[in-house]
């Protein structure tokens, strides 16, 4: 059911686009199987504004928590603190929470998005997370291996001017 309707959601392999055959096909998965991925992919298409979805942000929340509690879902676990960092659609901001989401996805399976979300977090403090420049530097440059190195390299580059500016 959730390979279809990544298919459907994408309009991927052939397969012509169907998002809202994708949303039902996703429903029923998180309904009969209580799929993690439904649940991750769901939560996707609730937060963007098109394909003739309404954005409903705190559902995709919810679907995300859900998916971290009852699952251990690494992606949920990042994509919930992007949200949480972003305030994405009226979702109330926890960086803190977030930091703890990232920090949750390193230590399962070293997830390098997540190092680099926590990196930048690290990098500019927020409400409940100090600032960690040191940090910051080894989880990005944890972050940036395999990786070509585009928002790493900006994590970097701030760093070194927050440094030279601290002299």
């Amino acid at each position: 059911m959730t390979g279809l309707g990544l298919l459907l959601s994408l309009g991927a392999a052939g397969v012509e686009k169907n998002v809202i055959r994708a949303i039902e096909l996703y429903e029923r998965a998180i309904d009969e199987a209580q799929d993690a991925f439904a649940m991750v992919e769901l939560a996707r298409l609730l937060q963007d504004d098109r394909d003739g979805v309404r954005p409903n942000a705190a559902r995709a929340a919810k679907l995300l928590e859900r998916a971290v509690e009852e699952h251990d879902y690494v992606e949920a676990m990042v994509q919930l603190g992007e949200m949480l960092v972003q305030g994405t659609g009226g979702v109330r901001t926890n960086a803190a929470r977030a930091a703890q989401l990232y920090e949750r996805a390193i230590e399962k399976c070293h997830n390098r998005d997540a190092m680099l979300k926590l990196a930048r977090l690290l990098r500019d403090g927020a409400d409940g997370v100090a600032r960690d420049a040191a940090r910051a530097t080894r989880l990005f440059q944890a972050g940036m291996n395999g990786r070509d190195g585009g928002e790493a390299m900006e994590i970097l580059e701030r760093l070194v001017q927050d440094a030279a500016g601290r002299r």
